[in-house]
């Protein structure tokens, strides 16, 4: 069984190595090579991550492109610390950059697609 570290570890090459071939992330692809007690871990994991208010912040930084951190945060209005943690951990799994711009840290989505099965 994966821990969470290699879990972690193993998102982030998959979604690199997707980078390289398409700018895509295809879910079905990783499972097939990953095999299915991964595959079962990974979707428990990218539940973990992947929570509604991440996937607000996601698709807020897509659509309004804030400026900041504390300009995504007024707009999701949520507080800037949950916010900041939020998008540490979608940094973390190479979801989005975060640009230093000035004083200020400007969120960049990483990926033009990420493809999630909603059936297995």
């Amino acid at each position: 069984m994966l821990d969470e570290e290699k879990a972690k570890i193993f998102i982030k090459y998959i979604i690199n190595l997707s980078r390289a071939v398409d700018n895509s992330f295809d879910y079905g692809v990783m499972t097939r090579i990953a095999g299915k007690e991964t595959e079962r871990f990974l979707n428990k994991s990218l539940e973990k991550i992947l929570t509604p208010g991440r996937m607000e912040l996601l698709r807020t930084i897509t659509e309004k492109k804030p400026k900041s951190v504390g300009e995504l945060a007024k707009s999701v209005k949520r507080p800037l610390e949950s916010v900041s943690r939020d998008l540490g951990i979608l940094t973390n799994y190479g979801l989005l950059s975060l640009i230093k711009v000035g004083k200020t840290k400007k969120p960049e989505i990483e990926k033009d697609m990420l493809m999630i099965p909603l059936k297995t």
